[in-house]
């Protein structure tokens, strides 16, 4: 893939060179954006963020403040995958305002998302990470993005399964797995269900865990889901603690058929 990459800035460098010689700000806009993702697709931070100032600069100057709300939050990423959480915030909070004062409110619901990203990170503000979240799921809801608030939902989940909370971790991912099933978005549904499963083990649930899993499992193996990998760990995991021949006998009351034979996979592979 880096190599993909790096074929790619050669390519997008010439589109700039050319777009320089015409001085075509837009277009220079584009090259100079298409640079900084490639860079920061090839973990060149510091190379990255400089290409995403020069399209700030352009964009400020001709007052584009829907392009720059863009290149805001995209310089948000650059310091949020350096664990740079201040910086980030700024960047966010950035694209955050101008996306309210324009009512872009799809952009405002990912500002939000990633503020309760840079919270959840920093692991000391739980609470300022679930208002965050809230705030997004508002956004989806109005704009209609049910796939956005099945998503906020489940990272709701994630936030309080971190923190051992499982009972509001069932209550977010089971939110998750509605709109998930109400939208047939089956890799969603898949993965969900597979949370749903793992807070049934951390809660010794053993037979909820199998039951969440087998659903899985059935899932991924009749829509080809690339989670197949992670689901067959699950069940093995799942299998050693209940016992081989336990396992047998309830797979066989749940799916009417033997046990699968294909789950000899690393255990301690997770969704």
């Amino acid at each position: 893939y880096r190599r993909r990459y790096t074929e790619a800035k050669e390519w997008f460098s010439k589109a700039l060179d050319i777009h320089q010689r015409i001085d075509d700000a837009e277009e220079m806009v584009k090259d100079y954006r298409s640079l900084g993702l490639c860079s920061q697709y090839k973990f060149e931070y510091d190379e990255a963020a400089s290409w995403y100032q020069r399209a700030r600069e352009i964009l400020e100057e001709a007052r584009d403040e829907e392009n720059a709300v863009l290149v805001y939050h995209s310089l948000g990423t650059v310091c949020h995958a350096q664990y740079q959480f201040d910086e980030a915030e700024n960047w966010y909070q950035q694209a955050l305002s101008v996306s309210d004062r324009m009512g872009n409110h799809s952009q405002m619901g990912v500002e939000f998302h990633h503020l309760g990203l840079v919270e959840q990170a920093r692991e000391m503000f739980v609470g300022d990470a679930e208002h965050w979240y809230m705030m997004a799921i508002n956004e989806w809801q109005l704009v209609g993005d049910r796939r956005s608030e099945g998503d906020e939902c489940r990272q709701l989940g994630v936030l309080f399964h971190e923190q051992k909370d499982l009972d509001k971790a069932e209550e977010w991912y089971g939110k998750a797995r509605d709109v998930f099933e109400e939208i047939q978005d089956l890799n969603r549904i898949c993965r969900t269900y597979g949370q749903l499963g793992m807070v049934a083990e951390e809660r010794e649930d053993i037979p909820g865990a199998l039951l969440w899993a087998g659903r899985t499992y059935q899932l991924a193996v009749s829509n080809d889901l690339q989670v197949l990998t992670q689901v067959k760990a699950h069940l093995a995991r799942l299998k050693g603690k209940h016992g081989e021949d336990n396992f047998a006998s309830w797979w066989r009351e749940f799916a009417s058929e033997e046990p699968p034979t294909d789950l000899d996979v690393d255990p301690e592979t997770v969704l």
